[in-house]
């Protein structure tokens, strides 16, 4: 690299125009040069995990999720492996709990890697799944913004997207910042983005009141130190997918335990998609219309409806085996991490119930396909029906028959079963408006 080119990077660095001058670097090293050189600097496996990351990590009891713009290893290690980690999004990633996002990407992985111009074109802007990812979680969950520079070019970049789906009342957020990097202006640009302000002293440059402040909010967590140099392993006993209320239910493990458990994940699932339930009581679809020709549609059809009938396979083998083996057999415990899984698998039916149901409403064909489209839509609305009124049925047996001093006679049988049954002649409708579709299309 010819001295020239060391100075522009310089320039860019000491301007904190960091993506420039990665940007600039690999230009100038080469792809894979510049990949090695990445790694080199980056790699933290002799590296002692920082306090300020164990002090997320104990924070981790009280959070969905955490997103991160680092592509070390760092947070993986302080969270011990309790979480896992992602560095695209999934379709479902906005409705899951406990989970890492690596924005950036990960460092053993150079393909999701976001560090230079066209990286960020690719990903953020580009990638439908990680915006949707990102809205949702915008839109639905407060974010706090710790260990960001807020004059760095990276924040910016990160602020521009919050921006964009503020609109005129955008949610709140917060981010923690040392003293010496607020500003009259950059306040007022990141409020308007619906970003407040917490702020700490760090005259020394330490940092070290950023981990005070997070060790301080962090319930029954032992207190991180600057000068702790090994991993903290922080709720061994952490069950993946379980809110606060349900980890307490599975520690304590009260009388009948095992259904609450169950009632409070399950409860906690369908809260966890109140916003798509929403989307479809007011009709609103995401995504492209699906335009199709009537043959087409008719393959559509047949494929939504086998898809239909996979569902309704899995929820009835997740309640008729896997929560009986979860419950366990009479007179013995249950099993707390296959409870709040079968309960997380169930909360995973109904979301795809509801976006099943949704994708007919962006179905548009030939006006003959109308009274498929509406059975369609009426047997969605049904199986989500039955969800929530099962759910509900668990959390009343609960609160009027297991809750307090109410004592149960022995032998006393609950009955935790759900019947998902379609309007009466649903199946019949069905079949001769495909087989009137069938013939007048000569499919």
């Amino acid at each position: 690299m010819t001295e020239h080119l060391l100075g522009e990077v310089d320039e860019l660095v000491a301007a904190r125009q960091f993506i420039d001058a990665l940007s600039a670097l690999k230009d100038a090293l080469g792809g894979p040069e510049f990949c090695n050189f990445i790694e080199r600097q980056l790699d933290d496996s002799t590296v002692a995990v920082h306090p300020a990351a164990k002090a997320i990590a104990a924070l981790s009891a009280n959070l969905r999720a955490v997103l991160t713009t680092n592509v070390d290893r760092i947070l993986e290690r302080a969270l011990a492996g309790q979480w896992p980690t992602f560095s695209k999004a999934t379709p479902d990633i906005a409705q899951r709990r406990g989970f890492l996002l690596k924005l950036h990407g990960t460092l053993h992985e150079r393909n999701t890697w976001v560090f230079t111009r066209a990286d960020y074109d690719r990903a953020m802007y580009a990638d439908p799944q990680m915006q949707t990812a990102f809205s949702a979680l915008f839109h639905g969950r407060t974010l706090l913004f710790v260990g960001y520079g807020l004059t760095d070019d990276d924040f910016d970049q990160l602020l521009a997207r919050v921006r964009a789906l503020s609109g005129d009342q955008p949610p709140r957020h917060f981010a923690i910042v040392p003293a010496s990097a607020v500003r009259a202006y950059k306040r007022k640009v990141l409020e308007s983005a619906g970003v407040s302000l917490i702020i700490y002293p760090n005259a020394d440059g330490s940092h070290r009141e950023l981990i005070e402040l997070l060790t301080a909010i962090a319930p029954n967590a032992t207190r991180a130190t600057v000068d702790e140099s090994t991993p903290q392993r922080v709720q061994s006993n952490r069950i993946p997918g379980a809110s606060n209320l349900a980890q307490r239910i599975a520690d304590e493990k009260p009388r009948h335990w095992e259904i609450k458990l169950f009632g409070q994940v399950l409860s906690d699932e369908l809260a966890a998609a109140s916003v798509e339930r929403r989307d479809l009581q007011f009709g609103v679809s995401f995504g492209p219309p699906e335009l199709r020709d009537p043959k087409d549609t008719l393959s559509w059809i047949s494929t939504q409806l086998a898809a239909a009938t996979h569902t309704t396979k899995i929820l009835t083998n997740l309640v008729n085996t896997g929560l009986s083996d979860a419950m366990g057999p009479p007179g013995e415990h249950g099993d707390a991490h296959k409870l709040v899984y079968v309960a997380n698998r169930i909360g995973q039916v109904y979301r795809e119930v509801i976006s099943w149901t949704l994708r007919w409403r962006r179905l548009h064909t030939d006006e003959a396909f109308r009274p498929t489209i509406e059975l369609a839509q009426l047997a969605g609305h049904r199986f989500i029906y039955r969800i929530e009124e099962w759910n509900q049925r668990i959390a009343t047996t609960v609160r009027e028959h297991l809750e307090g001093n109410n004592n149960l006679p022995p032998g006393t049988t609950i009955d935790l079963g759900i019947v998902i049954d379609l309007p009466d002649g649903w199946e019949e409708q069905m079949q001769a408006q495909m087989a009137q579709l069938q013939r007048r299309f000569h499919w």
